[in-house]
């Protein structure tokens, strides 16, 4: 279950206060009623706050909730070509959450997606979803990411029917018009043109995913920020008692030899 505007459920006093004791004691009972029924039933909470609020409701209320900062942070690392943001982003997501608690994304229904966000620059796309597969935590894929969709606000258009293929005017959603013309994306943006090229972004999340599924410390391992010494690289170390995976990533658009990861 995604619980959207999990923090204004019940909204007290004269100022309409969010995140407040009794919308976390609605959420306790929620949970323990859908344990009843189902006791592996995830509870994913959209808590559009700062890390420090977000992550106080897992895992006593809400198995996980979205973080916010994560997306926003890979996006100014990619637009600076810096490490940095991405670099506290995760350190507030380390330091918040239960490990792998938090439900990383880059973009959703209500924000510009990530394609637009990132100037329909392929590179950083690849790489943005490198990041979030790589990343801990719960990754979450807005439908579409995977082709590269584009679409900025108002909210109709970054909720624009799914591209399956290249015609006209459904796209393969629907065979007669769609409630909403298609969404803004070069051609090319759709499965059935991007499915059998291994090049594609789609085959970049598909390698992706597999490379996750198949790596434990990617999927459930506890995370060590590293030094690298680089403005340019981030690296961390995804461990469990049984191995261990190094993550590196170069956040500018060059090349970068200067570094050492301690």
């Amino acid at each position: 279950f995604r619980i959207d505007a999990a923090k204004h459920l019940i909204e007290t006093g004269p100022k309409a206060l969010t995140n407040t004791p009794e919308t976390r004691a609605w959420l306790v009972a929620f949970r323990d009623s859908v344990r009843a029924t189902r006791a592996d039933a995830p509870l994913v909470g959209e808590v559009w706050e700062v890390a420090p609020i977000a992550g106080r409701y897992v895992p006593d209320a809400l198995d996980l909730t979205f973080d916010f900062g994560f997306g926003t942070g890979v996006r100014l690392a990619l637009e600076n070509g810096r490490a940095g943001p991405l670099r506290t982003a995760l350190s507030d997501s380390l330091r918040w959450w239960p490990a792998n608690r938090n439900a990383t994304f880059l973009s959703n229904h209500d924000q510009d997606r990530v394609m637009s966000q990132l100037r329909g620059d392929p590179a950083s796309a690849r790489l943005a979803a490198f990041l979030l597969l790589a990343a801990p935590g719960t990754p979450f894929l807005y439908y579409g990411e995977e082709l590269g969709l584009e679409g900025r606000k108002p909210d109709e258009r970054i909720r624009t029917p799914f591209p399956w293929d290249e015609r006209r005017p459904g796209a393969g959603f629907t065979t007669g018009t769609p409630w909403e013309p298609l969404g803004e994306a070069p051609p090319g943006t759709s499965v059935a043109a991007q499915t059998d090229d291994p090049a594609s972004l789609l085959s970049v999340y598909r390698t992706l995913i597999r490379a996750r599924h198949a790596d434990g410390p990617l999927r459930v391992g506890t995370t060590t920020l590293l030094e690298t010494g680089s403005e340019a690289i981030a690296a961390w170390l995804r461990t469990t008692p049984e191995g261990a995976t190094l993550v590196v990533a170069n956040l500018s658009p060059a090349p970068v030899t200067d570094y050492a990861i301690d």
